[in-house]
């Protein structure tokens, strides 16, 4: 869309990956798992054909083949999560689900 370069998005891209990877690694010193399955809900273009993002109406393979990679996990019980109040978890979901342009 021109708002930024492609050597920008790109970077932006490598960032988000990062934070998400931070979670996952948590998430793997906090569960037993002979296998565990890290994938995505959807592929991404990053200048296929043009495009960007996950565009609607188009069926190309950096849409629809989804990152998939296989791992383990061990608990170290290093992790205790901060327990969230319901009721606040009532009102994000509202605001989530707006911000993801489903409601």
């Amino acid at each position: 869309m021109g708002e930024r370069t492609e050597s920008e998005a790109w970077e932006d891209y490598k960032e988000n990956l990062r934070q998400a990877l931070d979670d996952v690694e948590l998430l793997r010193e906090n569960v037993d798992a002979e296998k565990m399955i890290i994938t995505a809900d959807h592929g991404n273009a990053v200048g296929e054909h043009g495009l960007y993002g996950h565009p609607g109406g188009v069926s190309i393979p950096a849409l629809y083949e989804v990152p998939w990679c296989e791992t383990e996990a061990t608990d170290s019980q290093a992790h205790e999560p901060e327990p969230i109040p319901t009721d606040t978890i009532e009102q994000d979901r509202e605001g989530q689900l707006r911000a993801l342009g489903y409601v």
